[in-house]
């Protein structure tokens, strides 16, 4: 398909009054000679003005995620060690059939304890105030 006789605003500089209603806003980009011809070239295989093709590609662009808190981390990470205490505690219990020992007891007490003071500074850290001591 040929390009000739089509009119293109990157190879003309547009009048005003020839542009859509709306956009009246200029991006002024830098590019290589490569980069311009790549652009140029393909703007006019896909029959479209360069600032058209420039246009859609953009309205595809998606916000990247934003960072995770260094909270969220820190949290994943002591959540994981505290679940492997949780996992081995719950296989105690099934090899015993729920029966627990006096020391057995003692260290799911101890266990039970770090979890609820993890989650309490994870909840303080969330609305910015510090770990309890």
């Amino acid at each position: 398909m040929s390009n000739k006789g089509t009119k293109f605003a990157s190879d003309d500089h547009a009048d005003e009054d020839d542009l859509p209603q709306g956009r009246s806003h200029f991006l002024k980009v830098r590019m290589t000679a490569d980069e311009w011809a790549e652009l140029k070239h393909y703007a006019r295989s896909v029959n479209r003005s360069m600032s058209e093709v420039a246009r859609r590609r953009i309205g595809r662009l998606k916000a990247p995620p934003p960072p995770v808190p260094a909270i969220n981390l820190a949290a994943k990470a002591e959540l994981g060690r505290q679940g492997v205490n949780i996992d081995q505690i719950a296989a105690h219990l099934n090899r015993t059939g729920g029966q627990l020992t006096p020391l057995a007891c003692e260290q799911l007490g101890g266990y039970l304890k770090a979890i609820v003071k993890l989650m309490r500074d994870v909840q303080r850290q969330l609305i910015g105030l510090p770990q309890d001591a």
